[in-house]
């Protein structure tokens, strides 16, 4: 399953973010959290928002967004991403 599709059956959706974008966002922070210095992903809007330039609020959003989908995705789909 392609993730952009994942997004949309998931509902996700934040405020003048198209899916392609919050497809980047995700897979960003998929990555970010195998990383060598992997951080506590509740604090991850920051490195949304210096990665991408998105305003503190939408990368909040987009953070708390990823949160959930983690959630309800397939293992196999999240380690795709990881290593992307």
């Amino acid at each position: 399953m392609d993730l952009e599709n994942t997004i949309t059956e998931a509902e996700v959706s934040v405020d003048d973010v198209s899916n392609q974008e919050i497809a980047e966002v995700f897979t960003f922070l998929c990555q970010l959290r195998v990383s060598e210095n992997a951080p506590n992903m509740m604090y991850g809007s920051a490195y949304i928002q210096n990665e991408f330039g998105f305003d503190k609020y939408t990368s909040k959003q987009l953070a708390s967004a990823w949160r959930k989908w983690f959630g309800m995705q397939d293992k196999k789909l999240i380690r795709e991403l990881e290593v992307a």
